[in-house]
């Protein structure tokens, strides 16, 4: 038996359809069955014997983060079967794999940097000091992701290793100066108010420049690396 694709959807035709009966008659398909309209997936995938069902989406990378946060916040809201499970995949579930590496990778790119100085410095205690700059950057950029309503992201991540560079550069600055005095001879105290007298307009121009370039870019796009470097760069300056 075939039906006209353009008579699918009339049910008055269909219940007039004559099918044959087990006594060889042809009856109308009204005697045996009636219809009822329902929505179901037009296709049913199967996995291990399981149903289920797939919906994918186009995200923008620095959005990925806030669409995942909402799509939970949504399915929480849900009555799913006991039986039921929701799972991540894509570039959701690559995201949630790559943070821990990312985190490993700031912790090794710090001691990089520390190394670095060390050998530059022929000693370990200002090069400690340096580094007491980067919380105080991180602070800034946890502050700027809050404000902007942007989460961590793949793309901010790669903003703070970025700024672990640019607040090391300008920590350096600062305290070279101060070791210098101190060397030829000033007291901690004097050595270090000289620092902060001599090299604070030269570090804030160099942070500011960098910021007033990144800002329009940061609010344009709502770039979660770039908010993340103008953030630590406002409060990593002394």
């Amino acid at each position: 038996m075939s039906i006209k694709s353009y008579d699918i959807n009339n049910s008055v035709y269909l219940l007039k359809i004559y099918i044959p009966f087990s006594n060889g008659q042809l009856i109308p398909l009204s005697q045996v069955a009636t219809l009822k309209k329902i929505n179901k997936p037009n296709v049913l995938y199967h996995l291990i014997g399981t149903n289920y069902a797939v919906i994918t989406d186009k995200v923008a990378d620095n959005q990925l983060g806030n669409v995942t946060t909402a799509a939970k916040k949504v399915l929480n809201r849900l009555y799913l079967p006991a039986h039921a499970k929701v799972n991540f995949n894509g570039a959701a579930e690559q995201q949630s794999q790559i943070f821990p590496q990312f985190a490993m990778a700031l912790l090794i790119a710090m001691g990089i940097v520390y190394f670095v100085m060390v050998v530059t410095f022929v000693e370990g205690r200002s090069p400690f000091a340096i580094l007491f700059s980067l919380p105080m950057a991180l602070i800034g950029s946890i502050l700027g992701l809050f404000l902007s309503g942007e989460l961590l992201s793949i793309p901010s991540l790669i903003g703070a290793l970025m700024l672990i560079g640019i607040v090391v550069t300008n920590a350096i600055i600062l305290i070279d100066r101060a070791k210098t005095q101190w060397q030829q001879g000033k007291s901690i105290r004097e050595a270090l108010i000289d620092a902060g007298t001599v090299r604070f307009r030269p570090i804030w121009m160099t942070a500011l420049c960098t910021m007033f370039a990144l800002l329009p870019l940061a609010l344009d796009f709502a770039e979660g690396g770039l908010i993340v470097i103008t953030g630590g760069l406002f409060s990593s300056p002394p």
